[in-house]
């Protein structure tokens, strides 16, 4: 892939056309089959398949192509389970996340940043928005942390924040990208993009991260904190909470090199992150 022929642009939420939402619901699909792992769901024993169980006897060339992709090469209408043959449905329902995505976008202040191929369909994507706790709790993390009450994780943020927590708060929704297109030059130009289009400086971040990602290492990088609550969390992986106060103001200083610098400047602090972190 020449990185060249990808652009990348912040975008108003309010004017997206619906076909660039269904392109956007198209990537989360592809991300939650091969990187989370979550793909199809046995109607029958209830396992859970990710992209690469299902395809992993296809070419290379074909497999790293979204998950929608292949289903449309091979005319695939029906997966069958692994494990005990019976039907499955798809753990992240397009039609379904469509009206989730047009709920984050239309409902809140919300930010988006895109990044296209030379075919200018959307292969990357970041997003977020700005709202109260108990909505971003209600939205966000409710689902996948449902033993952190909202109560607990009010207690944890007012020990972490002197019991100052702001009445409004900015969530980074999201930043993926379809299976092919994975690169970090991307992925930088994608938070570069986003952060540049948001004006208030000091406002508090907050978000979770699938650990042992380039996502983390730079949330961690760039002085986020972490809440450690990952045992609250009902996934099959290791996530956590995030927060980070004057978010913006700091990644607009500290994203305003190219990707080279940035690595150069962090690189160390990223292995230390990953020999330390973890362990």
């Amino acid at each position: 892939m020449n990185n060249k022929d990808i652009f990348v642009e912040s975008f108003d939420t309010k004017k997206l056309w619906i076909k660039d939402i269904v392109e956007i619901a198209e990537v989360e699909k592809d991300m939650w089959s091969y990187w989370i792992g979550e793909y199809v769901r046995c109607k029958n024993c209830w396992n859970i398949h990710s992209k690469e169980d299902i395809y992993w006897h296809l070419e290379y060339e074909i497999k790293i192509e979204s998950v929608t992709t292949i289903e449309n090469i091979l005319n695939m209408d029906n997966i069958k389970c692994l494990d005990c043959n019976s039907d499955t449905d798809f753990v992240y329902d397009t039609t379904e996340n469509i009206e989730v995505i047009k709920e984050r976008y239309n409902d809140s202040e919300s930010y988006l940043s895109l990044a296209r191929n030379k075919s200018w369909k959307i292969i990357w994507f970041c997003d977020g928005y700005i709202d109260d706790l108990d909505t971003i709790y209600d939205r966000f993390f409710e689902f996948y942390y449902p033993k952190l009450w909202l109560e607990w994780l009010k207690n944890i943020l007012n020990q972490e924040l002197d019991n100052k927590i702001p009445s409004e708060l900015l969530v980074w929704t999201a930043v993926w990208t379809e299976e092919k297109y994975k690169s970090f030059y991307i992925f930088y130009n994608l938070m570069k993009s986003f952060f540049y289009s948001i004006d208030k400086l000091d406002i508090l971040w907050i978000s979770d991260s699938v650990i042992w990602t380039n996502t983390e290492w730079v949330y961690s990088s760039l002085w986020a904190k972490r809440l450690w609550v990952n045992d609250f969390n009902i996934a099959n992986y290791e996530t956590d909470i995030f927060i980070h106060e004057n978010v913006v103001s700091d990644y607009q200083k500290e994203l305003k090199g190219d990707v080279k610098h940035f690595l150069r400047k962090y690189w160390k602090q990223m292995r230390w992150i990953i020999n330390n972190w973890h362990k």
